[in-house]
Order: C-alpha cells, then sequence, then structure tokens
C-alpha cells in the first residue's frame, strides 16, 4: 500500500491500474496557474522596484527578498563565503597558535587601511612591545611629524600596520623597521 504522500497516488484510477486522464490535466492547469501566478507576482516585484514600493506592494516585496535571500543561501558563492572566516577570525586563531607575526598581502590600498580597523578588544601587543611602540612613535613625532599618518597610529598600537603606495617614505622605513623588531604582529602589504 502507497503512502497518502506519494505523488503517484491522485494520478491513478481507484483500482490503481491506470492513469486518470482528466488528473493529468488538472495537474497541468495547475502547475500552469502557479508558473503564471509567479511571473506575475515577479513584474509587480519588478514594477514596485522601479517606481517605488507602495504600501500595498510592501508584503509582495518582503515575501520576494525572502525567497531571493532562501535561494541565494543554497548557492556555492554563499557557503564558501559563510565558510572563509573572517579577517578578525583569522588573527585570533594565529594569535592563538603563536603564530604571529604575519605578512598579509593584499591588492587595494583602501583594504589595507580599512583592516586595520581591528575592534577594540584585540590586542596583539604585550605591555612592554606597546611602550616600546609608543616611544618610537613619539621618536618619530619629534624628528619627522609630517611623516606621521595619525589614522594608523591607533592600529599601530595595537600591533597592525598597512604598508601600500599611499604611504609616506618615511612612514613605511618606520614601520618596516617596528616589522623588523617583531613589534608589527599583522602587516597589511598592498602588491
Amino acid at each position: 500500500m502507497q503512502a497518502e504522500g506519494d505523488g503517484l497516488v491522485p494520478l491513478l484510477n481507484r483500482s490503481r491500474t491506470s492513469i486518470k486522464s482528466n488528473a493529468i490535466e488538472i495537474n497541468r492547469l495547475l502547475i500552469a496557474a502557479d508558473m503564471a501566478w509567479q511571473g506575475v507576482a515577479e513584474a509587480q516585484t519588478r514594477a514596485s522596484m522601479r517606481y517605488g514600493v507602495r504600501n500595498r506592494d510592501k508584503k509582495l516585496v518582503s515575501s520576494q527578498k525572502k525567497r531571493d535571500e532562501e535561494r541565494s543561501r543554497n548557492t556555492p558563492q554563499y557557503v564558501r563565503r559563510q565558510q572563509s572566516p573572517t579577517t578578525e577570525r583569522l588573527i585570533r586563531q594565529l594569535l592563538a597558535r603563536d603564530m604571529l607575526p604575519c605578512i598579509w598581502f593584499i591588492f587595494s590600498r583602501r583594504q589595507c587601511d580599512n583592516l586595520c580597523n581591528l575592534p577594540q578588544d584585540l590586542q596583539l601587543l604585550t605591555k612592554g612591545e606597546f611602550m616600546q611602540v609608543d616611544l618610537a612613535v613619539r621618536r618619530l613625532r619629534e624628528n619627522a611629524p609630517q611623516a606621521v599618518r595619525e589614522e594608523s597610529v591607533a592600529a599601530l598600537y595595537k600591533g597592525v600596520a598597512a604598508h601600500h603606495a599611499g604611504c609616506l617614505p618615511a612612514w613605511k622605513a618606520f614601520i618596516e623597521d617596528l616589522f623588523q623588531k617583531g613589534l608589527i604582529k599583522v602587516f597589511y602589504i598592498a602588491l
């Protein structure tokens, strides 16, 4: 005996020896109606996106967005994106495994600078290293105040620095020297 949820039972006659011809036609009509409704919904969504969302269309648009999000979560790109660790998580793992300092090559100057903004609770330097960096920054401010990148100093105190063509040569030489001394733990370099 077949289960109720089996897809073939509604198509068979009572004795289950042949297929009902009218059941196939009804099934085709239901599928066609469903496809037509999806086409109308997508057209309405496109129109509402084009002309702005109206109050009566909000439910339609939100349900369409939910379906799109569900579809996109099943794509291989989304799964790969979810499986790849964040920069912060990777740095924490390197720190836990005592694998710092490291050099991180990046293709963008802007991304180098953006990645230097670590969370407030992530401190890669010990107190002694922090004091050495502070002393070196004060000396650089005295000797070459124009070379100091003030937006990068906070990251430097955490043990992170960016090195790219947008930095002045004096600043690049300064952070390279700190890296050689082991005072920069994560060194982002633009290619």
